[in-house]
């Protein structure tokens, strides 16, 4: 992930940090705890979903998305947009899961 995706992150800041920071995808949102040093981290995270994400999916022909499946495509960044792109493709029998491969690929 670029370094954009951490925001409140200051990645410039030299010794160990403690560390909040969020990455927001349409998914939902990941809020990020812990420490960075010398460029590497560890902490924990909480994911809360987007209920709004499911509902839009949902109206794009992507019927079953439960919070793993919302989760996935949030560590992956499936976008809304990323979705339509692919949708305007019109492949045959498209799902959530090639979803996240193709979005794994690019």
């Amino acid at each position: 992930m670029p370094a954009s995706d951490f925001s409140g992150l200051d990645f410039s800041k030299p010794g160990r940090q403690e560390v909040h920071f969020a990455i927001a995808r349409d998914a939902g949102k990941f809020e990020c705890e812990g420490f960075l040093q010398g460029g590497e981290g560890a902490g924990l995270f909480h994911f809360m979903a987007d209920p709004k994400y499911a509902q839009e999916m949902k109206a794009l022909g992507f019927e079953r998305i439960d919070g793993n499946k919302q989760w996935a495509m949030a560590i992956h960044d499936v976008s809304l947009k990323f979705t339509r792109d692919i949708k305007a493709e019109n492949l045959q029998g498209l799902d959530t899961d090639q979803l996240i491969a193709f979005k794994i690929m690019v």
